[in-house]
């Protein structure tokens, strides 16, 4: 009777390692692939099955050792010794080659098939005893194969939209820095970001920021008219004024300690003069460069800006870049367009520890 192994040898059975069986089973309506397609499938989406580019290497050698050109659902073992799949592998230390068969195995990409004493080998047929062999099955990657496929597509999906917006994003920051912009540092420091790999969301913040500076409301419209362009400009002069005499609203000194509880744990202060004493100590602790609290300061008020501080310190984990934030805040200030009451009265509530 033939009997395919589920137990490894010399290893104990381990929830994980059922789970990873069961993983492997895949498909019950898979076909044979060409061996190499899988592999190339994962290495698009090898983070999404948590596999390493080394994992992939050993998985390279591994389906080198088999004959043909495509992986079988049935079964495909190959059963090479540590020193042979050491050198298929480029040198690689046995130590180093068990660790990322066990990753493969955790993945369900290969399963073991342990032989009675754990060595790995095949027989050959006979009348009375069929062909067996000890090593491992490659099967799961034709039983995973559209698996694969479909999350490497989406892979690729997700990385061309990645690009599609960083791209988007060079190419206004860079629109931004040749028509002048006054932010220049804020301008300055999402440049700095972009030398980095940096993530969807991150890339989405930036744009956000940028999307600040090309405001509709900022964009005059002129007329064929002198007398047109003239009247336009005392509409505009009228509207820069009142803009620029808009301070925001500044919230009861209670009220923002109370929403600001990590401010409140470190500077519990009773007047305004020592609120904006220290937001200006916890400033430079957050990432806020001089110019950026100064010019909050003169375009929000000494009061907004640090109560402004104290916001962007309870919410510190979701702003990658507090300084060129505040310019942004201070820019919308300048425009009337921000408020700091709903920015305060926005903040989730925390129960502030008895001191």
């Amino acid at each position: 009777m033939k009997h395919i192994s589920i137990t490894p040898f010399g290893r104990p059975v381990t929830a994980d390692l059922m789970a990873a069986r069961a993983l492997a089973r895949g498909s019950a309506e898979a076909t044979a692939v060409p061996k190499w397609e899988p592999l190339r499938d994962l290495t698009v989406a090898r983070k999404a099955f948590s596999l390493s580019d080394r994992d992939l290497s050993v998985l390279h050698a591994l389906i080198s050792f088999l004959p043909g050109d495509v992986i079988s659902p049935d079964g495909c073992i190959v059963f090479p010794s540590n020193a042979t799949l050491s050198h298929r592998a480029h040198g690689m230390p046995e130590s180093t080659l068990r660790r990322h068969i066990a990753a493969l195995v955790a993945a369900g990409m290969i399963l073991r098939h342990d032989s009675p004493n754990g060595k790995r080998y095949a027989t050959r047929a006979s009348e009375s005893r069929p062909a067996r062999a000890f090593g491992f099955d490659l099967a799961p990657l034709a039983r995973r194969a559209v698996e694969i496929r479909c999350m490497a597509d989406e892979c690729r999906r997700a990385h061309d939209q990645l690009q599609q917006l960083r791209e988007s994003v060079v190419l206004r920051l860079r629109d931004a820095i040749q028509l002048g912009q006054s932010d220049s540092l804020a301008l300055t420091e999402m440049k700095k970001a972009l030398r980095r790999k940096l993530s969807h969301l991150e890339l989405e913040q930036i744009a956000e920021l940028l999307n600040q500076f090309f405001a509709p409301d900022e964009l005059e419209e002129t007329s064929g008219n002198d007398d047109q362009n003239e009247r336009h400009i005392q509409e505009n002069n009228t509207i820069t004024i009142e803009k620029t005499t808009r301070v925001p609203v500044t919230p009861e000194l209670a009220e923002v300690m109370e929403s600001c509880t990590e401010f409140a744990s470190f500077y519990p202060v009773k007047s305004w003069r020592d609120f904006i004493q220290a937001a200006e100590q916890v400033r430079p602790m957050i990432g806020i460069d001089a110019g950026s609290w100064q010019k909050a300061r003169e375009t929000m008020t000494p009061e907004c800006a640090a109560a402004t501080v104290a916001c962007i310190l309870q919410r510190l984990k979701s702003i990658r870049h507090p300084s060129a934030y505040l310019r942004v805040l201070a820019k919308k200030a300048v425009n009337g367009a921000f408020s700091l009451e709903k920015m305060v009265r926005g903040l989730p509530r925390r129960a502030v520890a008895a001191g």
